[in-house]
């Protein structure tokens, strides 16, 4: 191996050029840490990373895979890229890939299987992954790009999974009792399932068994999977969620997100969940045998043939609050019935509680609903423009000010989907989006609601930033750049309406 590696570095030196070749199955030394900084590394073998070993990629590294080769990890991996030169894991020669029953076209992944606890964290950020696949016997049909088995402590960020497959369970991402954390990144074109009669595949962008998972602000576009869940599966899990978006996907059950024997009490909010699809029940979730709690949810658009947004079976008891289920459709011969919701059995129970519901209760599909439903609406939510898919609230809309006035307990973020403050005016709004505009009446400067703007509600809002606490005080009239606080920049802006 140095050997070769010193004739590379020879043919290096005249080209510029820098490539480094893993020959056939390689591990690493024991307790060593490797720093790879080449411009190519093809990768003609299995790479094992012993524990306590370390396998450190640097930006602007292509990890080229000849062949159905893996990455076993044991210890420690690193790929740290940039925004602006990233790390690329591929393969060399596609043809095939999109023959499921075999290994040609893709590469097979990174695995962490039994992984010892006590390594410090592997890392991913700013990477993209694209032909991982999972196929052949039961043990490789898990994870496209990423197994994890009985392991916590993989952190993927700022990354990109395209066109990944498994055979079985998460077209990009499986984990197994194990608990990653994954934050702005993107899941686009990946798809798990196959061809097999009654086997079905779950997850199409990432599958989660006996897990709990921490999903923020990511995407998830276009996956899909022949059973359940197009983007995400949950089986006996208990995942947080946050600030991500579902479009596109597609499943026979679950086309954005699908919930099984799961138990869950961690915050799931401020999800945009629109023109996902399945095939049966749940275009935009389906839940069976789970009890997962939602707040603030955008669930518009979906398609199914029963229950266009939203699908309860199996004894499913979920509670949804201050979310807004609207424009989703089902097969049923273009009628109202199980457009928005579908509840399969009299045994499930999901309960809404301050949302806005299409049609309401009346257009329920399935069995009778036996539910709890507190304080919902049916009203046009006037999005700003969902032509575009901008789905904020605008001024006139009932979803604002409408959701629930004590949110204890409902472990609601202090931000909505925008990372603007959660709670403006006072009360929660519906939806993902929390409103920041205008409202009817207001008198932009008017701080001290007199009905003009004048030196006096200069007065009063510095008094009000002071701590003066001055009375009247009209908080909308004063939030003049709709931040939901009284500043500096507020007094600035009344200041300027009145020289104006």
């Amino acid at each position: 191996m140095q050997r070769f590696i010193n004739y590379l570095n020879v043919f290096l030196f005249i080209t510029g050029i820098q490539v480094l070749f893993f020959s056939e199955a390689y591990s690493l030394n024991p307790n060593m840490k490797y720093s790879i900084q080449y411009d190519t590394i093809y990768i003609n073998g299995d790479i094992n990373i012993d524990n306590r070993d370390s396998l450190i990629i640097s930006p602007g590294t292509v990890m080229m895979f000849t062949g159905y080769f893996s990455i076993n990890v044991s210890g420690k991996i690193i790929a740290a890229g940039t925004p602006t030169d990233s790390i690329v894991f591929t393969v060399a020669d596609t043809t095939g890939f999109s023959n499921i029953n075999i290994g040609a076209g893709g590469w097979n992944g990174i695995r962490f299987e039994d992984t010892p606890a006590q390594n410090d964290s592997s890392l991913f950020s700013y990477c993209r992954f694209e032909y991982g696949k999972a196929t052949g016997d039961s043990a490789n049909c898990f994870g496209g790009v990423i197994r994890m088995v009985r392991y916590h402590s993989v952190r993927i960020s700022n990354s990109s999974f395209v066109n990944n497959y498994a055979y079985l369970r998460g077209g990009a991402i499986h984990a197994y009792k194990s608990n990653p954390v994954i934050e702005h990144s993107v899941f686009e074109d990946n798809f798990a399932g196959n061809d097999t009669p009654d086997v079905f595949g779950y997850g199409g962008g990432v599958s989660y068994y006996a897990s709990n998972p921490t999903i923020k602000f990511c995407t998830f576009r276009n996956n899909s999977s022949t059973g359940f869940g197009g983007g995400l599966v949950f089986d006996y899990s208990n995942p947080e969620i946050l600030n991500c978006v579902f479009t596109e996907n597609f499943s026979g059950l679950g086309g954005a997100i699908g919930f099984l024997r799961s138990v869950t009490n961690r915050t799931i909010a401020n999800l945009l969940i629109y023109n996902n699809a399945s095939e049966f029940f749940g275009g935009g979730i389906a839940i069976s045998d789970s009890d997962p709690k939602f707040n603030n949810l955008t669930i518009v658009n979906n398609q199914s043939s029963m229950g266009g947004g939203y699908y309860c079976n199996n004894g499913a008891t979920p509670d949804i609050y201050n979310s807004i289920i609207w424009g989703n459709n089902s097969g049923n011969a273009g009628g109202y019935l199980g457009s928005q919701v579908w509840i399969w059995d009299i045994i499930s129970t999901p309960g809404f509680y301050n949302c806005n519901v299409q049609y309401g209760t009346e257009q329920f599909g399935g069995s009778t609903f036996i539910g709890v439903y507190e304080n919902n609406i049916d009203g046009d939510p006037l999005f700003s423009d969902p032509a575009i898919k901008d789905f904020k609230l605008t001024m006139d809309s009932p979803c604002i000010n409408t959701g629930t006035s004590d949110t204890t307990g409902l472990f609601i973020p202090a931000f909505d989907f925008a990372m603007m403050p959660r709670i403006n005016h006072g009360v929660i709004d519906m939806g993902a989006y929390e409103y920041y505009g205008p409202f009817p009446g207001v008198i932009p400067g008017d701080a001290d609601c007199d009905g003009v703007v004048n030196i006096l509600d200069i007065i009063t809002i510095a008094n009000h930033i002071i701590g003066l606490n001055p009375e009247p005080f009209c908080f909308e009239n004063a939030d003049l750049n709709f931040d939901a606080s009284i500043d500096l920049l507020d007094l600035i802006c009344t200041t300027s309406i009145i020289l104006q």
